[in-house]
């Protein structure tokens, strides 16, 4: 035979071979080898679709229910320096998303409860079955009560979305995809999930914790005394930056004091805008008014000159007015009004824009 007939032969086998007409049990061993290859295939596929809608989350960091958590561990660290009970002893770690970490890694029990809490953009007040605008003063005033009405908002979220704790799908997955670059402890899914199954499952204990300490807080009350007229100051240093100045003035501003039977007396820091909690200070405010008038020069530069700075504060103080009206409607009600807040709320300032619109939305839906 020559080397010519050979390699024909060779082909022809080997494509008899490849298609299993040699023998159909070849063809049956064929078939099944392929199928874990495709299978395979498809999970690499998904597992890349999914990495890929992770990345499209917002930054873990500015994420509302992550913010929310800097600002209770924030409140806790100041708690423990005035020597005031506390639930972290901070002598351990250090007053930063560092140390707030370490602390998430070092009761893993919690982690998985830590994690849904910062995955969510925003948890507080909105939509909790416990939200009670006429008491949410003393909330803001009590660290403790702060804690559990967190807890329960969470436990609310997570029990109208059982899946997120299924064992095949769900926050898991997310938090193994991101669990690396955030410096999170590693958990097996068996316990990541069964921790959020026995969270939810204490629910009406949280409860009637919560509402045990509300009525224990609001019993010592004597009286709340308001100092309306609080005036923000931006210090502006033209005509456009005046404008603003004047929208804000136009602005009920208000800030309260509690007196406790006890003898105490706290004031509330938080500014009150028509007597609804920004859950801003003063100055928190005023600054982030004057970073979003500096962002409209950057805009300027940005889009090559298309929108000027002058249109870029003019639309400014527009969202601030259309803000502070927001804010003065009564058909607006307080659980729209804090869930605007929480879609408003980022690193990058306060959006006044997107905090009254999303107020409209909420109220909108409800």
């Amino acid at each position: 035979m020559t080397n010519t007939s050979i390699k024909k032969v060779a082909v022809i086998l080997l494509s008899a071979l490849l298609t299993g007409c040699m023998n159909p049990e070849v063809n049956m061993a064929f078939s099944l080898a392929k199928k874990p290859l495709m299978k395979m295939q498809e999970i690499m596929a998904d597992k890349a679709s999914f990495e890929k809608k992770v990345a499209s989350l917002p930054n873990f960091y500015n994420r509302g229910g992550w913010i929310s958590l800097e600002n209770l561990a924030k409140i806790d660290y100041q708690s423990f320096q005035k020597g005031e009970p506390s639930y972290v002893n901070w002598n351990f770690y250090s007053n930063n998303r560092s140390g707030y970490i370490k602390i998430i890694n070092d009761n893993k029990q919690y982690l998985p409860v830590a994690y849904a809490a910062a995955f969510y953009d925003g948890y507080a007040y909105a939509n909790s079955s416990i939200s009670n605008p006429a008491l949410r003063v003393y909330v803001s005033d009590n660290m403790q009560l702060k804690i559990l009405h967190a807890k329960v908002d969470l436990a609310d979220r997570l029990l109208k979305e059982a899946r997120l704790y299924n064992k095949d799908v769900g926050l898991y997955r997310y938090y193994s995809v991101e669990r690396e670059k955030l410096g999170l402890a590693k958990l097996p899914r068996e316990e990541f999930n069964m921790a959020l199954q026995n969270f939810v499952a204490n629910r009406p204990v949280m409860i009637r914790d919560y509402k045990m300490a509300e009525e224990k807080t609001a019993a010592l009350v004597k009286k709340r005394v308001w100092s309306d007229n609080i005036t923000l100051n931006i210090s502006p240093v033209n005509e456009h930056e005046r404008a603003i100045q004047q929208k804000l003035n136009k602005i009920k501003f208000s800030v309260e004091a509690i007196h406790y039977d006890d003898g105490k007396k706290r004031t509330i820091t938080d500014i009150y805008v028509y007597e609804r909690d920004s859950g801003y200070t003063r100055f928190e405010i005023e600054k982030a008014v004057r970073e979003a008038i500096d962002k409209c020069s950057v805009l300027n530069a940005y889009s090559g000159g298309k929108i000027s700075t002058a249109q870029c504060l003019k639309k400014l103080g527009e969202a601030i007015a259309d803000w502070g009206s927001v804010a003065k409607k009564t058909t607006i009600s307080d659980e729209a009004w804090m869930y605007g807040k929480e879609k408003a709320d980022s690193r990058d300032g306060i959006d006044f824009a997107r905090w009254a619109g999303m107020a409209r939305v909420w109220q909108m839906q409800h």
